[in-house]
């Protein structure tokens, strides 16, 4: 199975940032956010990575590539042009990466998903084949689906009738995306080619027009961390840090074991047996935390500037990033 990690967006609410980075490029917990995709991808079986671009592709590749390669990954960076396609024009620009009938799992490349069931991935990719489906959507229930966050609108079996913030009246429940799906090859024949489009309301709403309940919402009790304005980044980072070696971290912690350079996974190691140095009102007295453009850093520097994340820049031939979190 092959995955698309959802990479051309702006990014334009962690502007001024993604100014200079993608998105997913920018690290999160040391590595760039977009591997924690690649990582959910292998823990569903996928082989193979596609990763499609447009805003700062040549930075997207750059950064990247170097993790891809030290582990030996196939890969794929498909620049769009002259436009940006969105998740559904940019999936069927990639249709002929896949073999016929090739199903495919879609991913934005700024997720970060957690659940202390080691099975949540495989649980969802079942539930995928024993409804036959056409479209699986990994969701969760959120108090603010369907209101401040658009909704997936589902009849009693979970079969999906409709999208967005408005209610759907022959809705039973309403769940909350979560970024992740996984698509049969018929996704490919309700999506034009060449444009702008999405994945869910023209692709999946299309697809439903001629294919009825063909398109599902796997919901599960899932904590998911929203990383799209600097204020949730920070957020993240926090809750994160301060509870590392929590079982529902697995995830993270298998992402930063395949991808982190050796010395970011020794920083992290040491957490579980010397959590004190966490804690923003102890350490870091509340202070913000700050993002460095470069690598000029030392210990002098760290020592008055915690809570801070530098990022990445690829040191050819080391093999590693300079990205590293702070705390």
């Amino acid at each position: 199975m092959k995955a698309l990690i959802l990479s051309a967006g702006f990014g334009t609410r962690l502007r001024p940032l993604t100014n200079k980075y993608p998105k997913p490029a920018i690290p999160f917990l040391g590595i760039p956010i977009a591997l924690f995709a690649v990582e959910y991808a292998i823990q569903l079986g996928a082989t193979e990575f596609i990763f499609n671009t447009f805003h700062l592709s040549d930075v997207l590749e750059k950064e990247i590539k170097p993790y891809l390669q030290q582990r030996n990954l196939d890969f794929h960076f498909i620049k769009e042009a002259p436009q940006i396609l969105g998740s559904g024009g940019g999936l069927k620009n990639i249709e002929k990466l896949l073999e016929p009938g090739e199903e495919i799992v879609v991913i934005n490349g700024d997720e970060i998903i957690v659940n202390q069931n080691k099975d949540f991935l495989k649980n969802f990719l079942d539930k995928h084949k024993q409804r036959n489906a056409n479209a699986s959507l990994l969701c969760m229930p959120h108090p603010e689906a369907g209101k401040s966050l658009g909704g997936v609108w589902t009849n009693e079996s979970q079969q999906i009738i409709g999208f967005g913030r408005e209610v759907v009246t022959s809705a039973t429940e309403v769940h909350h995306f979560v970024g992740l799906s996984l698509y049969s090859h018929e996704i490919f024949n309700h999506i034009e080619a060449g444009v702008e489009s999405n994945i869910l309301y023209d692709g999946i709403l299309n697809m439903l027009l001629k294919k009825p309940n063909t398109a599902y919402s796997v919901s599960q009790d899932l904590h998911w961390y929203e990383t799209g304005n600097l204020e949730s980044y920070w957020k993240a980072h926090d809750d994160i840090l301060s509870n590392w070696g929590s079982p529902e971290y697995w995830i993270l912690e298998s992402a930063i074991k395949r991808f982190a350079p050796e010395r970011i996974i020794q920083d992290f190691d040491s957490l579980k047996t010397n959590p004190t140095i966490i804690g923003g009102q102890n350490l870091n007295q509340g202070k913000d935390w700050s993002i460095v453009l470069n690598d000029s850093v030392n210990d002098v520097w760290i020592s008055q500037h915690p809570k801070s994340i530098v990022l990445p820049t690829f040191v050819p031939g080391l093999g590693e990033s300079m990205a590293k979190v702070y705390f």
